[in-house]
């Protein structure tokens, strides 16, 4: 079975994403986008050992599309106080694409299951739910594709295309920088040779003296 997840971009509580994963099978795969809370999503796939998947695509909107398009559930982290994210986007997918949607906050122990407080445990629900058929799911929201707010990986592609543009044009202007002046570098160099040297000396010396005067 797979299952889209997505958390809102201040979510921090990894011990409900890990209470909520236990209760997969080992057969299910999780799939989520690149987003600032990716990395406890990751944390709680590997404690609850399930198989963690990423999506990006050009933008935030086809990424989320991408996934919904054929995942069998969508598990929702959301508080109710983020808007205009892929959180609250999901949520109004789901309910017009009629995709089962599992909504978890952290202001109740229960969920909601398709927009209703649910108190069934949530290995029960999930018996009861099939596998969906593959139905394309469009949306486009510019404020939503918003880089600043949530980062997107662009495709192996843009990448080569990114560094070959960017080897380009500074192929010819490739140098050293100096971040130091290089004179007072310098100064500084000799002090601490000659300051070395100065305690060098005075330890040989003492150490001379140290053998003059010790009794034969």
């Amino acid at each position: 079975m797979n299952i889209c997840i997505l958390t809102d971009n201040s979510w921090d509580n990894v011990p409900i994403l890990i209470r909520r994963l236990k209760k997969l099978s080992p057969d299910c795969k999780i799939h989520t986008i690149y987003s600032p809370k990716l990395k406890n999503i990751n944390r709680a796939s590997k404690d609850c050992c399930v198989q963690l998947l990423r999506h990006s695509a050009k933008t935030v909107s086809d990424a989320v599309c991408n996934i919904l398009s054929f995942c069998d559930i969508c598990f929702l982290f959301h508080n109710f106080i983020e808007y205009n994210t892929p959180t609250s986007i999901a949520s109004e997918l789901c309910k017009e694409y009629s995709i089962p949607c599992l909504l978890f906050t952290e202001y109740t122990k229960d969920y909601y299951f398709n927009d209703s407080v649910c108190s069934i445990s949530l290995s029960k629900t999930l018996k009861t739910l099939d596998k969906r058929e593959t139905k394309a799911v469009i949306f486009n929201n510019e404020l939503l594709n918003d880089t600043t707010k949530v980062r997107v990986l662009p495709s192996m592609e843009e990448s080569k295309e990114i560094l070959r543009v960017s080897y380009e044009k500074n192929k010819k202007t490739r140098e050293i920088t100096t971040l130091y002046d290089k004179d007072v570098h310098r100064k500084e160099k000799l002090s601490n040779k000659m300051e070395k040297a100065a305690k060098h000396l005075e330890y040989t010396t003492n150490r001379a003296n140290f053998y003059k005067q010790k009794p034969h």
